[in-house]
């Protein structure tokens, strides 16, 4: 048997243990299901971040943590490794991503002599940003655009303080998206999903995560989703992250 040969023939090995085909596409996530566990993530970093001092950016990588672990209850079926950015119930990061802010991989030993395996394929890819300023969003979405995943999921922070100005920030985002997933995403996915939650960002002296219960701010309590079909990306519906 020849080296490539023998190669292949390991992939499918792993793949046939998990009780998978190799490069096999998944069922489609159900739509609300990702909401919900969006949703409940937000609810719980949150609560999380309540009374504590902590910086929005480590209130982000919470938020981006608490989603990775709960959409472990969707992927529970695919025997895939989670790979995050962590943060612990002290605050602590730690680096545990790969890639990606997060990445379910198919992990497989092309060699024998390996006692670990590796990424071979990625079946389900996440990006998070709370800025809401167009270079640092399109610089983490393009990432989405480049790989090669079965489900991709972007979570687009929100901070704009009246509702007509989020609105507006909404619909330009979900316009330019489209259009480039659409031109550039050769590969096209399964699932692609856009989400916008309530950036953490410091307005006087607050997080926003601390004021968004108040009712000028109503439009900030919800996470909206959006699944891209057809060619666009269309509101999937919203829940409350109270």
């Amino acid at each position: 048997m020849s080296a490539s040969e023998s190669l292949g023939s390991r992939l499918l090995q792993d793949a046939d243990v998990f009780g998978l085909t190799f490069w096999r596409a998944p069922l489609n996530l159900c739509p609300s299901d990702v909401l919900d566990e969006v949703s409940q993530a937000l609810a719980t970093s949150r609560d999380w971040a309540h009374g504590r001092t902590v910086s929005p950016s480590t209130r982000s990588a919470r938020f981006c943590s608490d989603v990775c672990l709960n959409l472990d209850r969707l992927l529970y079926s695919a025997a895939l490794t989670r790979r995050h950015i962590g943060v612990d119930c002290q605050g602590r990061r730690s680096s545990g991503e790969w890639l990606l802010d997060g990445t379910w991989t198919k992990d497989v030993t092309p060699d024998e002599n390996m006692t670990k395996k590796v990424p071979a394929q990625i079946y389900c890819a996440l990006e998070c940003e709370s800025s809401t300023s167009g270079f640092d969003y399109f610089m983490d979405f393009c990432k989405l655009l480049s790989i090669k995943s079965n489900i991709k999921l972007f979570l687009a922070g929100l901070d704009q303080i009246t509702k007509r100005g989020a609105s507006l920030y909404v619909e330009n985002r979900v316009r330019q998206s489209s259009l480039l997933v659409a031109q550039y995403d050769s590969e096209p996915c399964v699932d692609w999903y856009l989400a916008f939650w309530p950036s953490p960002r410091t307005v006087n002296g607050h997080s926003l995560w601390e004021t968004i219960d108040n009712e000028e701010l109503a439009h900030l309590q919800s996470i909206v989703l959006y699944r891209y079909v057809g060619g666009m990306f269309h509101e999937i519906g919203g829940e409350s992250a109270g």
